[in-house]
């Protein structure tokens, strides 16, 4: 039984390790995706910015690049939500992987004081018994 547990110890230290390092990526992952919609939306600014009102012909240009951004912006809204999405999932993944741990560390030590409760009574036993024959011989 306790090679198992220890055994199946060493399992969930790997599977958090795993569900960690998935945590991490999914983050990584999210914050590069919100790093591009950050900065479509300066560059859209810095586009209105610079535009001029009076010429025709910068405000056909801005448009049409306003219509493009504008569908861009979107398609990378929903990539960072689906990445949103994702790092909801690892991080429930790794939230369960750490309890499953902790769990089965609760086990590893209750049956750790049980087998050191088994060896105090027998050890008590031992000295009740070597203290009995003592009284007896004196």
């Amino acid at each position: 039984m306790t090679r198992a547990l220890n055994q199946l110890q060493r399992l969930r230290a790997h599977q958090r390790r795993e569900a960690t390092v998935a945590l991490r990526q999914a983050e990584a992952d999210r914050d590069a995706q919100r790093a591009r919609v950050d900065a479509l939306v300066a560059g859209l600014s810095r586009a209105r910015d610079a535009l001029d009102g009076d010429d025709a012909f910068d405000l056909a240009t801005w448009s049409a690049y306003r219509l493009q951004a504008e569908l861009g912006g979107r398609r990378e809204r929903a990539r960072l939500a689906s990445r949103q999405r994702e790092t909801d999932l690892a991080a429930g993944r790794h939230r369960r992987a750490v309890q499953d741990e902790l769990g089965l560390a609760n086990v590893v030590a209750a049956r750790d004081q049980a087998e050191a409760e088994v060896t105090r009574r027998s050890e008590g036993r031992i000295l009740d018994e070597v203290a009995s024959r003592l009284r007896r011989v004196a």
